[in-house]
C-alpha cells in the first residue's frame, strides 16, 4: 500500500498536479479507480492542505443499476464528510440528438458539468482518475485510427484546470490497494461488453498483448507516451517561432504563404499543417486531411479540397486558404454552455464565469450576459427577414436588417450576419451587439460570457 501511495506522490509533485489550498472537484463514477483516487485525497487532505469535493453523473444507461451507482456515490461522499453534487442526464438522447457515440456523448457532457459546478462552487481544479491502463487504450485507439504524433502522446497529467493525479498506475495496482484496504466499489456491468471500442481493446486485445509480447505493456506504453508527449511539445515550441512569418489569420479564414512555408525541412510538413488546423482551427486532423493539403502545393492554383470540420483549402497563386463555406440560411447550430464552435466568422465560445472574472472592453467580439432566464441548448443561425431583437441600451424592438444597415455592414457581408438565440429570443447579433433582455446587472445571479475569436 505505502509502496503505491508513494508512487502517487512522487507523480503528483513532478507534474505539479496539486499545490497548497488547491479546491478539487473529483470526478466520482463509483468505480474502482474514482473511488481510490477520492479515498487517497481524503486520507492525505491535510498533508496536501487541500478541500475536496465529489461530483456524480447519472448517465441513467443502465436504469436501477445506475440509480443505484448515484447512491453509492452518495453515501461515500457523506461518509468521507466531502460535499456531493450529482446530476442526473439521458446520455442516450443526446448521443442521439448530437450524431455522436454513446461514449463520447458521456464525455461531454460529464466534463461540461464538472465545469459549471466547479465554477459555481469555487473548485479551481478537476481531478479525474484515469489509470495507466486507460492511457494504453487511449494510445492505441488513436494509433490504429491514423490520429498522429499527438493522439499516441495519450492523456496528459494535466490539461487546464484538470489533472489527473493516479494516470500513473495501473488498474491491477489499484484493484490490490482496494482489496487490502477493504474498500468497496461499484463495477459497471457494461464494461464487460466489447461492444464498444474501448472495452473491445480493454478485453480482448491488451490481455493479449500483455500474455504473448509484454507483461508490463501498460507502463511501457506510459513511458513512451509521455516521450512522445516531450517531443510534440518540442516540435510545437519550434513551429511556433515560424508561424508569424507565414501564417495569416483572418475573421473567417486562414492563409498560409507558400513560399516561405516550402522553406521549412520537409520532415515538418505533416506535423506543422496538423498543428495549424487543431490551434487555429479546432479541427481534429486526420492523416488524410493532411496529406489532401499537401498535396494542393504542386498542383495548379485554382483547385480546391474539403477537410474534416466542413472547411474548403483552395490553392491560391502564392498561398494555401482555408476557409469554411458560408451557412446555409436554414442551417442551425446547436451549441451548450461550456463548449465552441467553429463558424464562418471564427470560434464561438459560450462559458461560465463569475462576476469578479468580468473584464468590460469595448471589443464587439466579447459580451458578457445574464444566463438567469437562459433555459436548455443555445441555437446559432443565420438571421432571417422579420426577425427582431432588443439592441443593448435601447427599450424597444428593431429589426435585424435595419440594424446591421445602421452598423453600416456591407450589403455583401449583410445576408451572411448570424444570430445566437435562446429559447427564440435573439440573444446576441454575433459581433455587434446582445439584447437589452439578457444584459447584466446587480441582480444578475449567474453570468455567460460570449468569445469570438
Amino acid at each position: 500500500m505505502k509502496k503505491i501511495e508513494e508512487k502517487v506522490f512522487r507523480f503528483i509533485d513532478r507534474h505539479n498536479l496539486i499545490e497548497k489550498k488547491d479546491n478539487l472537484l473529483i470526478s466520482l463514477s463509483g468505480g474502482p479507480d474514482s473511488v481510490f483516487l477520492i479515498h487517497f485525497l481524503s486520507k492525505f487532505k491535510k498533508r496536501f492542505d487541500i478541500r475536496i469535493g465529489a461530483f456524480h453523473l447519472n448517465h441513467m444507461l443502465r436504469g436501477a443499476e445506475s440509480d443505484a451507482d448515484e447512491k453509492f456515490c452518495a453515501r461515500l461522499a457523506d461518509k468521507l464528510g466531502l460535499d456531493f453534487y450529482c446530476t442526473k442526464r439521458d446520455i442516450l438522447s443526446e448521443a442521439k440528438k448530437n450524431k455522436i457515440s454513446v461514449e463520447e456523448a458521456g464525455r461531454m457532457v460529464r466534463y461540461s458539468e464538472l465545469e459549471e459546478i466547479a465554477l459555481e462552487n469555487h473548485f479551481n481544479k478537476i481531478a479525474t482518475a484515469h489509470n495507466c491502463d486507460d492511457n494504453s487504450e487511449t494510445v492505441l485507439l488513436n494509433f490504429i485510427k491514423g490520429s498522429g504524433l499527438s493522439g499516441i502522446s495519450g492523456i496528459p497529467a494535466r490539461r487546464g484546470n484538470i489533472i489527473r493525479p493516479v494516470l500513473c498506475l495501473d488498474k491491477s495496482e489499484i484493484l490490490s490497494y482496494l482489496k487490502i484496504s477493504k474498500i468497496n466499489f461499484r463495477l459497471d456491468s457494461s464494461n464487460l461488453s466489447s461492444d464498444f471500442e474501448r472495452n473491445f481493446l480493454r478485453n480482448k486485445i491488451i490481455p493479449l498483448l500483455e500474455e504473448n509480447l509484454n507483461p508490463n505493456f501498460s507502463q511501457t506504453v506510459f513511458r513512451n507516451s509521455e516521450n512522445f508527449r516531450n517531443l510534440l511539445s518540442g516540435i510545437e515550441e519550434t513551429l511556433e517561432r515560424f508561424v508569424s512569418g507565414f501564417v495569416r489569420k483572418h475573421q473567417t479564414e486562414i492563409e498560409i504563404s507558400k513560399d516561405a512555408f516550402l522553406k521549412l525541412p520537409e520532415g515538418f510538413y505533416g506535423i506543422f499543417i496538423k498543428t495549424i488546423l487543431e490551434k487555429y482551427l479546432n479541427i481534429q486532423a486526420s492523416f488524410v486531411d493532411v496529406n489532401k493539403v499537401l498535396s494542393l502545393l504542386d498542383k495548379t492554383a485554382g483547385l480546391k479540397v474539403e477537410i474534416s470540420g466542413g472547411y474548403n483549402v483552395h490553392n491560391e497563386r502564392n498561398s494555401l486558404t482555408i476557409k469554411r463555406p458560408l451557412n446555409s440560411k436554414d442551417e442551425i447550430v446547436k451549441i451548450k454552455v461550456g463548449s465552441e464552435v467553429v463558424i464562418p466568422a471564427g470560434k464561438l465560445k459560450i462559458e461560465n464565469v463569475s462576476a469578479s472574472k468580468i473584464a468590460l472592453t469595448n471589443k464587439k467580439n466579447i459580451e458578457y450576459i445574464s444566463a438567469d432566464t437562459i433555459e436548455g441548448d443555445f441555437e446559432l443561425r443565420c438571421w432571417k427577414k422579420g426577425d427582431k431583437f432588443i439592441p443593448l441600451g435601447m427599450n424597444h424592438s428593431k429589426k435585424v436588417s435595419d440594424f446591421l444597415t445602421d452598423q453600416k455592414i456591407k450589403p455583401s457581408e449583410k445576408k451572411s450576419r448570424q444570430v445566437l438565440l435562446n429559447n427564440q429570443k435573439i440573444v446576441w447579433v454575433i459581433g455587434e451587439r446582445i439584447d437589452e433582455r439578457f444584459k447584466v446587472n446587480k441582480n444578475t445571479k449567474r453570468i455567460l460570457k460570449l468569445t469570438l475569436n
